[in-house]
């Protein structure tokens, strides 16, 4: 995938789309700087639940992946999509949920440390501190979403028990 490529498929992620526009070009940039793009073929595990991870994270390019815990389905996700971010909230750096390739895949993979590091050369403070806000939103409302569907399966199954 070329550079610009890369690029335009960075300011389609919703969380870059949902920042204030003059942080998105800075974002996919800082993006493209520290991260390495690369294929992944279906089946491949990019984060394992359970697994103490190297802080990384990930951007979905291209394809789709499964979320899954315990073994269990909890969402499919396509592409555009920030992937790994729920990992920067938790205080043991520990994945709560694997996340493994449905289909061949492209993804732009990055360390969470380099990026913060590097974020100060072209955030400025208040910068900084509404883009970790705004990943904070983005990290609560996909936990949300997570337990809002997982609680619905769990009304689902009940509703057929009965």
């Amino acid at each position: 995938m070329e550079l610009v490529d890369l690029r335009t498929r960075l300011l389609q992620v919703p969380f870059i789309k949902g920042l204030p526009r003059e942080l998105r070009d800075r974002c996919a940039m800082g993006l493209l700087w520290v991260g390495m793009p690369r294929s992944v073929q279906a089946g491949e595990k990019l984060f394992e639940q359970g697994a103490h991870d190297e802080n990384l994270g990930c951007v979905l390019l291209t394809g789709q992946v499964d979320v899954t815990r315990d073994g269990e389905l909890l969402e499919k996700l396509h592409a555009p999509e920030l992937l790994g971010e729920i990992l920067q909230f938790t205080s043991d750096k520990i994945r709560t949920a694997t996340v493994k390739a449905a289909a061949p895949c492209s993804i732009l993979a990055f360390d969470w440390s380099k990026f913060g590091a590097e974020s100060v050369k072209f955030y400025n403070e208040s910068e900084q501190a509404l883009f970790k806000h705004l990943l904070t939103q983005c990290a609560w409302q996909r936990c949300a979403e997570l337990f809002d569907e997982a609680a619905q399966r769990a009304r689902d199954m009940e509703t057929k028990r009965d």
